[in-house]
């Protein structure tokens, strides 16, 4: 069993190439936002692995479309999480309505109490493995942490991709209306942008991942929940627009970078009022000492670190200066605001128009939308 449907999908697709030399083995994957007769259609068929999600196991298990009960083999992939989303109630069913169970494995990149716990009732001497990669397979991730502020989050945001010149970006935020919120700010300032959470369909989804991996998207803006399971190779940045409330989270989002001995940046945006919050963050995922403070210099140009520091590995400066990035300002994304000032209390910028990202409707007024 998966969390989402994207991991479900994916580790389908691995065990169907596994099993390719193998036809006496079949691999079914069912999971929600997929139509269920199709999916019952496959089961009846016969198989000798089911790859689900447990909501729509649970689904097909009350439509009696699949028995379970001789099911000798179960794996929890991602087990902290799958738990930590709810599914804590119908995992525990679906053990327990495994009769013919031999064993119980569960993978997971941290054991929350919920994992021990399952494993507690369910596993009997059971045997916990950790696994250390090897030095040269490890992700080679530079980390930094930028204060901003919600007038200037966005400006920031964009500077950093725009001078860095990021060809694939990941950037991640806490909630839905979030995601989609960010994802039409970035489509208005001219970026190839779209955003991925959980009220989209599973067509919709798999499109948007697509058009991501071909390259037609430049940044993808996710929820962590619906970015389990995604698997580019190539991402050149991942961004953490909105701190993440789960510790085990950051670890997880900065994981989509740095991937296949590539180099990878990662960046964690906060407001004053969170700093306490990210060095509780960073101590507990034991990345106090990698992850390293930047700011924009007074222009607003460059990002520097502070000269008490070190030089973060693999940054593109020399060891006498402090400035990590040197972009210039980009004519596209300074062309894009038009400044216009309603007295001296506010500063208006007006967008120019720009198609809006799935799962968010934008009401315009005389073909302009005022961001503050």
């Amino acid at each position: 069993m998966a969390p989402t449907r994207e991991l479900a999908q994916q580790i389908a697709q691995e065990l169907e190439e596994l099993t390719y030399f193998m036809p006496e083995v079949q691999v079914a994957c069912v999971y929600g936002g997929a139509n269920m007769e199709k999916q019952a259609k496959r089961l009846a068929e016969g198989c000798q692995i089911v790859v689900a999600t447990p909501g729509r196991l649970m689904d097909h298990y009350k439509h009696h479309s699949i028995d379970i009960s001789h099911v000798t083999q179960i794996v929890l992939d991602e087990a902290d999480e799958m738990l930590n989303m709810g599914f804590y109630k119908d995992v525990r069913h679906i053990i327990e309505m495994m009769k013919a169970r031999k064993s119980l494995s569960m993978f997971s990149a941290t054991i929350s109490r919920e994992v021990m716990d399952i494993g507690w009732l369910y596993q009997h001497n059971a045997e916990e493995i950790t696994v250390q990669p090897k030095e040269e397979s490890q992700p080679k991730i530079t980390q930094y942490m930028l204060e901003t502020s919600g007038r200037n989050k966005l400006s920031d945001l964009a500077q950093i991709i725009i001078g860095e010149n990021y060809k694939r970006v990941m950037v991640f935020c806490d909630t839905k209306f979030n995601t989609a919120t960010l994802a039409n700010q970035l489509a208005r300032l001219g970026f190839s942008v779209d955003c991925l959470h959980g009220d989209l369909s599973q067509k919709e989804r798999n499109q948007i991942m697509q058009n991501f991996r071909d390259g037609k998207l430049a940044i993808l803006v996710a929820t962590d929940v619906a970015a389990r399971g995604i698997d580019v190779s190539d991402v050149d940045a991942v961004i953490n627009y909105d701190v993440p409330s789960e510790n085990e989270h950051y670890t997880h989002r900065i994981g989509r970078t740095g991937r296949a001995k590539k180099e990878g940046v990662s960046y964690l945006f906060y407001v004053p009022e969170e700093k306490k919050r990210v060095q509780e963050l960073l101590r507990l995922t034991r990345n106090t000492d990698l992850c390293t403070p930047v700011h924009f210099d007074f222009n607003h140009e460059h990002i520097v670190w502070r000269k008490s520091r070190t030089a973060p590995t693999g940054s593109r400066s020399s060891a006498t200066s402090d400035k990590i990035r040197t972009p210039s300002v980009s004519h596209s994304l300074a062309s894009s605001f038009k400044e216009g000032a309603f007295g001296s209390a506010a500063k208006f910028y007006v967008l120019p128009k720009a198609p809006s990202p799935r799962g968010l409707s934008v009401k315009q007024t005389g073909g302009v939308s005022l961001f503050y």
